[in-house]
């Protein structure tokens, strides 16, 4: 009978998995825009133009004000590149694919996805201008996530599909607090053998070791705005 190695494919489908399956915040972000990615079949390359949402004023009275459509657009560049690279033998390639995944593509792709992960945290948390809780202090009530419900309702955020991804010790400090709450039985019982959280408060928790750590300042003084900026301005005087 002839050999059979893993082909190149079933590896990189297998890695992918694993990747994924690692990967607690970049999973849970909103990817309508993947479609932009390729056209025609053809990939975009490294960069591509996201259609911003048409933006709209309110008439009042009777009189016909009709508004121009002006489609506005932001540009994705991919810029960050991250990889493990290895090297295989023919015998290894003749595993079968469970065992190779296990001794080489999951301990590859979980500190490739670590790596992802922690970049995605540092470099999007600090455009979020919301908070709420007191800093430095661990979210031990459900009121700091009904606080933060709260903020994204505000802000006009879709109620479905809301989750919450949370540090070690804060998953540790709000397991031990909600936990004597009025909750099915079934929640409670789950949160106390495997100590996450799950579904609660409107939202999915999630766990990540890659939650970065903020460091809040001081504000010294009166912050004044000289006049107040243009639509679409990127400056405030």
């Amino acid at each position: 009978m002839a050999n059979s190695y893993l082909k190149p494919d079933a590896i990189t489908a297998e890695a992918l998995r694993v990747l994924h399956n690692n990967l607690p915040f970049i999973a849970n972000i909103d990817k309508q825009h993947d479609k932009e990615t390729t056209f025609g079949g053809q990939k975009r390359g490294a960069s591509i133009r996201i259609r911003k949402p048409n933006q709209y004023t309110v008439r009042s009275g009777w009189a016909i004000d009709a508004q121009d459509q002006n489609e506005q657009y932001d540009t994705l560049t991919v810029g960050t590149v991250r990889g493990v690279d290895m090297n295989f033998t023919d015998a290894d390639r003749a595993l079968e694919i469970n065992e190779f995944s296990r001794r080489f593509i999951a301990p590859a792709m979980k500190r490739l996805a670590a790596e992802v992960d922690l970049l995605t945290f540092q470099s999007m948390y600090r455009q979020v201008y919301n908070h709420v809780g007191t800093p430095g202090t661990s979210p031990a009530t459900s009121l700091v996530y009904l606080q933060a419900g709260q903020k994204l309702s505000e802000n006009a955020a879709p109620v479905a599909d809301r989750c919450c991804i949370i540090d070690p010790r804060s998953e540790a400090t709000t397991v031990n607090a909600l936990s004597g709450l009025y909750n099915p039985t079934d929640k409670i019982s789950q949160q106390y053998v495997s100590g996450q959280m799950g579904r609660a408060l409107g939202l999915d928790f999630f766990m990540s070791q890659n939650v970065p750590t903020h460091t809040t300042g001081s504000r010294v003084g009166t912050i004044l705005v000289d006049g107040a900026p243009t639509e679409g301005s990127s400056t405030i005087h």
